[in-house]
């Protein structure tokens, strides 16, 4: 069965200031479809940093990868563009909602690509699924911040993508919201999405099948849990 992520020695470094900084190194990753894999670590660990890498997002990486079975640094931007649109879903610590636009209209971004009946079904399905379908008509500017950050997971799951990246998507809900959102990725899971979540949640992170522990860039073993697929 192919992989949806396979990752050898994925290694980061930025310059600010006429010096460099190693946000990941010598990173190891392999993803089966359907895995469900929280990567675990304190802020500026490198779990942002290695999101945006497997979504596509970021090239300026060192080692290999390949998603999908495709390398994202041998594609052209509308290549990487069209496959991130119709296998990938993001959930980003910022929301980037679009304020003016109605709560449907923001879940519907990444479906249009399909007919419009079907993106707005799809939305409004997602909206269902993230208890936030009575508010489809409101518009984003008028929602909590909690409210906000479930129309954005309800965005990144409405096109049913086969794998699914989020960046701390519980850290601005209440509890009760929380284990919501768990169950909505657990159902995914089941369905055959991979999930690859960074988060400092302990109820997210005990939901997924497996960990990855991150610190200062590198992966680390913790107790009886592998550090690399």
């Amino acid at each position: 069965m192919e992989r949806v992520i396979e990752a050898r020695g994925l290694t980061r470094t930025f310059a600010s200031q006429g010096r460099s900084r190693t946000a990941l190194e010598g990173f190891d990753l392999d993803v089966a479809p359907g895995e469900f894999l929280a990567v675990v670590g304190p802020s500026g660990s490198g779990k942002s940093t290695l999101l945006g890498i497997l979504g596509g997002l970021d090239s300026g990486y060192r080692g290999t990868l390949a998603l999908f079975g495709r390398d994202p640094q041998r594609m052209t931007d509308r290549e990487l563009s069209r496959l991130r649109g119709e296998h990938i879903g993001f959930v980003f610590q910022a929301f980037f909602l679009l304020d003016q636009q109605s709560v449907l209209d923001n879940v519907m971004v990444p479906s249009l690509f399909v007919s419009r009946h079907d993106a707005r079904e799809a939305a409004i399905s997602a909206l269902r699924e993230v208890g936030l379908e009575e508010r489809a008509r409101d518009r984003a500017s008028d929602l909590s911040g909690g409210q906000r950050q479930r129309v954005a997971i309800a965005r990144a799951i409405a096109h049913r993508p086969q794998l699914l990246l989020c960046d701390e998507p519980t850290g601005n809900l209440d509890p009760g919201t929380t284990q919501r959102v768990i169950e909505v990725f657990r159902a995914l899971h089941e369905r055959g999405t991979a999930i690859v979540c960074a988060t400092h949640e302990a109820r997210l992170e005990q939901a997924a099948t497996r960990r990855v522990y991150l610190e200062e860039g590198r992966s680390v073993k913790r107790g009886d849990e592998e550090a690399q697929a």
